[in-house]
């Protein structure tokens, strides 16, 4: 992303959201990165799932 990665977007969009009083979005990762650091980072930044890549179509459709 140009202006700022993956992580520092979900935490405007979850600012963004609590600053309107909406009800929290679910936000799915899709990376290459599945190593443990990796997704407990995501967590931090309080994404509520991280998935691998290649997304499988099954797991796909049992998140949406």
């Amino acid at each position: 992303m140009p202006i700022m990665d993956g992580y520092e977007e979900v935490k405007e969009i979850r600012r963004f959201m609590r600053k309107k009083s909406m009800t929290p979005s679910k936000i799915v990762a899709c990376t290459g990165h599945t190593e443990q650091a990796y997704i407990d980072k995501a967590w931090r930044y309080e994404i509520d799932e991280v998935v691998s890549k290649p997304l499988k179509v099954d797991i796909a459709c049992e998140i949406l």
